[in-house]
């Protein structure tokens, strides 16, 4: 561009002498810029931008526009001001797309409200709609390549978007009617757009609450009719339920790409029972997938031949099979195998055209045939039921989404699998689904996989963008699926996914040239060669740091689902650790530990980092090719050494030699609290006794760091840390075990096991808002689905906050939901959500879990101060109870334990019918949980087995004993095992000084009742149990005989 032509369109777009000036002008400036960086870099040094944003931005949608009113008009033509507005939408929107440099001016600019200011349908025209949403989705896609650093980053950008202001706006892009191209332009922008910046749980709740999901769920539906999938006999269950006019017609062409809305579904979702049961219980899904369809059903033209197969098939055999959706996907028999040979024969080829794969065409197909099956080869494992529940039947939408799996495109497979593993992890699935998604699923995943690899570069762009898309996203839907599974995980194994994603490791470090060394050369000059007069000094005429390039974005990607993938499969198997260890990953898992990282190397840098690095470090390593591994990847590289380290043999070689202790550590530290929780749950397993690197991270100082976790607010961050003080001093010197006392307060130890300090919050917190957090997933330590991430206690407070819609109970009330759907499928969704309510949405039960969890590893992290597990007998055992009576008050100590054995009252001052239907007023009394029971007859028989005067300080503690002796007959099998080992210690005789002090005890231990209730545990069903209270038995009765003689 000449600067001397730029004059006049400057001149007209800072200073318009009319609309149609101003117009002419803006198309002039934006066919100018379309495709040209520098050109763009130019413009917006010349002070563009403002002029622009402010002829983006709408007035009339800044009037309060009512919920159900109409779309505006379906038509070509705009008035000037409109087109105005559409010219300068697509100057920004063109901007946008130009990369990081951009997202600095535009946001000084204000150019994000001018844009949203256009996003209501019912106020704009569906062309400005459509570029206001294009415009969003370029700024997004630019942010993601911003640095961390950057003051605008996706969450905030997200925050803008999913405001009470717009999601609204959001809701009637997907609930419009119309089937014109500009509707389903909207719809796929809108829904791409969620997917990109929905990644917390509050922004999912609030999405949930506007209406989103529901009105997702009915595109899916009406998809579903033109696609010919509606289950026969839907039309008469529809009208019996009352969901007639919720019944989608198969009219016009199928609407928003499948893909799309399936991956926006699953974002939503995530792991939610709730979220998940909202969408197959939605009025759309129940028409067109019935829960209860009719048995039998009168053909007619359009019924399909294999439809009236299945209605002539044997009702007593057809009660095997799921839902009639299952005729879709190949007949596999649901025996749980241990062989290789016994899967793939189960397992049919995916070239093979048996009778069961006559189905497998595209998913867009109208004529998708529904082929007769014989069910009576199906085989169930024993103690299973083909339907699950029968009071919850599975949805036909679980194996309407494995029949996409395996017959849709690549991207449509990997998106039906996504939301296939959101319904899994949500527990909304049939038990025995999980062979199907074994033997149909994880193969098709692990072949899509290496497809991508092997074409991750091509010519065509969009080609290459749907390869990254798939190298990003399958390890990570792969590690949904297997994460707690080991028939998952040994069908990923047997898959040969180990080799493909330690190829995809590796491939993910290979340098990448940064942005200013692939910059490329222009005549025209750049921004800082245009005329000095000419450029402004405004905030929204500077351009910001170039970011990150794509390419190494998304091996940073790959990086991260990688190891995920990782450490979803190698939990509880030491062989696929090993085979992990043998591909040669080590180095590069390391590196992912480290911020900045560097090129690989398989030889341990003696120099390792033991301090962060600087911002200068921090420009090195992007002038590296490496990039700079964010948290998500950081947190993924900390699950995947975590779980590595189960293997003993690995913890003490493999991850020794490639020197993994030290950037563990620097991560203990992090700005980020999740990476801090993550890295304390790694080092849980660093610090365990036989683990070589406990000397080395003990003497960087990783005990005062523990503790200062151990004080944290974050229940997660307090749990972890408490659990690797409790491996840290097993087996320790009395030194660092009093040195761990002292750090963390004596005062502190004892209100943490004896408050209930998250259960009090949370009634708190929900006796003052009626909104409540919509998911109720715990997870002790951390989440390793993008999962991972469930922010409990911080996002229940965002939720209430930030959410000013009403929550799903008040949205969806039992009697509305009656108004809608009656019958029999009523009563299910009703008892469903009502149980989701008093349950899952419980703040108090949530609140409880937590409190148990971390008052266990308090509790255990005393038993093992006192433990005696060392070569010095019980002399050093001794000295350290000692310390402990002392600090904290032997009194105090066994009135804590005894406290926690007694149940708890909830709310005992509570007025009956109070706060009814809430769950908050009710009076409540909780029975002590089985691992605080163990925990507390552990410490007891610690104490006991410590010299004779600490076995005597404990019988001396009758109203204590009498209420471990309540636990006799606990169902817990540990509860009873540990009162055994606390008898056992009890009448141990240390010498012949000590039998009669022994004959004492045994006297006052029968005189409680504690010998008839060993000869009662003497015949329990457990035979640990029982040989534990055969030893008991015997020293309780040989109280006349000498040690020496024994």
């Amino acid at each position: 561009m000449e600067t001397s032509l730029s004059q006049p369109i400057l001149a007209q777009i800072l200073h318009p002498g009319s609309p149609t000036e101003h117009i002419t002008a803006l198309r002039t400036l934006k066919n100018d810029i379309i495709g040209h960086q520098q050109r763009k870099e130019t413009w917006v040094g010349l002070g563009i931008l403002d002029s622009t944003v402010q002829a983006s931005a709408s007035t009339e949608s800044r009037q309060d526009s009512k919920l159900g009113q109409e779309p505006a008009r379906d038509t070509e033509s705009l008035s000037e001001e409109e087109t105005l507005r559409l010219q300068a939408l697509s100057i920004l929107g063109s901007l946008a797309y130009g990369g990081p440099p951009f997202i600095e001016p535009l946001h000084c600019a204000f150019a994000l409200p001018a844009i949203l200011s256009n996003l209501c349908p019912s106020t704009n025209p569906p062309q400005l709609v459509a570029a206001a949403l294009q415009a969003l989705s370029n700024l997004t896609e630019s942010t993601c390549l911003s640095l961390a650093s950057s003051t605008f980053s996706i969450t905030s950008l997200a925050d803008s978007i999913f405001s009470t202001s717009h999601v609204g706006s959001m809701y009637k892009i997907f609930s419009q009617s119309s089937t014109l191209p500009h509707t389903r332009s909207q719809v796929c922008l809108a829904a791409s757009l969620i997917s990109k910046l929905c990644q917390n749980e509050r922004h999912r709740s609030i999405l949930a609450n506007a209406g989103l999901l529901d009105a997702l769920a009915t595109r899916l539906a009406g998809i579903i009719a033109i696609q010919g999938l509606v289950i026969p006999g839907a039309d008469a269950a529809v009208e019996k339920e009352g969901l007639v006019n919720k019944f989608p017609y198969a009219e016009g062409s199928e609407g928003a790409d499948l893909a799309i809305i399936l991956e926006c579904i699953g974002v939503i979702v995530a792991d939610s029972k709730l979220r998940a049961c909202q969408l197959i219980y939605s009025s759309a899904i129940l028409a067109v997938f019935p829960l209860f369809p009719t048995t039998d059903f009168a053909p007619n033209r359009s019924t399909k031949a294999e439809w009236a197969a299945y209605n002539a098939s044997d009702p007593s055999g057809r009660q095997l099979q799921m839902n009639a959706v299952d005729y879709l996907i190949p007949n596999v028999s649901t025996s749980y195998t241990n062989s290789v040979s016994g899967i793939g024969s189960a397992f049919p080829p995916l070239g093979t055209q048996g009778p069961s794969d006559s189905i497998m065409q595209d998913s867009g197909s109208k004529t998708a045939a529904w082929p007769h099956r014989n069910l009576a080869s199906t085989e169930l494992p024993p103690g299973s039921s083909g339907v699950g529940d029968a009071e919850e039947p599975e949805s036909p939408l679980v194996p309407y989404l494995i029949w996409l799996t395996r017959s849709s495109t690549d991207i449509g497979r990997l998106m039906a699998a996504y939301l296939l593993a959101g319904l899994y992890r949500a527990g909304v699935t049939a038990k025995s689904r999980e062979i199907s998604i074994g033997l149909l699923v994880i193969p098709i995943l692990v072949g899509l996989l290496e497809r991508a690899a092997e074409h991750s570069t091509t010519n065509d762009a969009r080609q290459t963008a749907k390869l990254w898309l798939l190298m990003e996203r399958t390890p990570a839907v792969i590690a949904k699926l297997i994460i707690d599974s080991e028939y998952l995980q040994k069908s990923a194994y047997e898959a040969g996914i180990i080799s493909k994603l330690a190829k995809m490791m590796k491939s993910s470090y290979d340098r990448v040239p940064t942005n200013h060394e692939a910059r490329t050369w222009s005549s025209g000059g750049s921004s800082s060669e245009v005329d000095k007069d000419s450029v402004h000094t405004s905030r929204s005429s500077k351009l910001g740091d170039s970011g990150l390039s794509a390419l190494l974005v998304h091996k940073i990607r790959v990086r991260e689902s990688v190891l995920r993938a990782i450490a979803a499969l190698v939990p509880f198997k030491d062989e696929y650790r090993k085979s992990i260890v043998d591909q040669g990953t080590m180095p590069f898992i390391v590196e992912s530990l480290k911020p900045h990282p560097e090129k690989p190397s398989h030889k341990v840098n003696e120099k390792s980092e033991t301090t962060p690095k600087t911002s200068a470090g921090e420009a090195s390593s992007l002038n590296s090719g490496f990039g700079i591994n964010p948290t998500s990847v950081l947190i993924a590289a900390c699950g995947a050494v975590r779980h590595l380290s189960r293997s003993v043999s690995i913890l003490r070689t493999t991850l020794v030699d490639n020197g993994v202790v030290m950037p563990i550590f620097n991560l203990l530290s992090h700005s980020d609290i999740e990476v801090q929780i993550a890295a304390t749950a790694t080092v849980c397993n660093i610090v365990t006794e036989f683990s070589p690197m406990r000397e080395t991270i003990s003497a960087a100082g990783v005990l005062k760091i523990l503790c200062q976790h151990a004080h944290s607010a974050n229940v997660n961050l307090r749990l972890n840390a408490l659990w690797a003080l409790k491996h840290l001093v097993q087996s320790a010197g009395n030194d660092i075990k009093m040195a761990c006392v002292e750090e963390l307060g004596q005062g502190w130890l004892v209100q943490l096991i004896c408050e209930d300090t998250e259960d009090d919050a949370a009634y708190t917190s929900s006796t003052r808002s009626t909104v409540v957090d919509q998911d109720n997933d715990v997870h002790m330590n951390y989440s390793d689905d993008e999962d991972y991430k469930q922010k409990m206690a911080d996002n229940a407070t965002g939720v209430s906050s930030a959410n000013k819609s009403p929550g799903f109970s008040r949205k969806f009330p039992e009697s509305e939901r009656a108004k809608s759907i009656s019958g029999s499928t009523s009563q299910l969704v009703n008892s469903r959500f009502a149980a989701l309510q008093k349950g899952e949405l419980s703040l108090g039960k949530k609140a409880q879990e937590n409190d148990t969890a971390v008052q266990e590893q308090g509790l255990d992290l005393i038993r093992n101060l006192i433990g005696a597990y060392n070569s010095t007998g019980p002399a050093e055992n001794s000295d350290m109870i000692d310390f402990l009576f002392h600090s904290f008050g032997q009194d105090q100590i066994f009135e804590i334990l005894a406290s926690k054995l007694r149940p708890k009252v909830i709310n005992p001052f509570s007025k009956r019918g109070s706060d009814i239907g809430s769950g908050n007023g009710e009076t409540r009394i909780v029975p002590p949980q089985p691992e605080i029971i163990t925990s507390v007859e552990y410490i007891l028989a610690n104490v006991a087995a410590s010299v004779p005067r600490h076995r005597q300080q404990v019988v001396a503690q009758t109203e204590l004993l009498k209420l471990v002796l309540e636990q006799s007959s606990h169902p817990d099998k540990e509860v009873r095992l540990a009162l055994c080992w606390l008898v056992i210690n009890l009448t141990w005789v240390e010498d012949d000084q000590d039998t009669v002090t022994r004959t004492q005890r045994v006297r006052e231990l029968t005189k409680l009742g504690f010998l008839a209730k060993m000869e009662v545990l003497e015949r329990d069903c457990d035979l640990d149990v029982r040989d534990r209270a055969k030893t008991a038995l015997w020293q309780m009765k040989q109280t006349t005989v000498p040690a020496s003689s024994r």
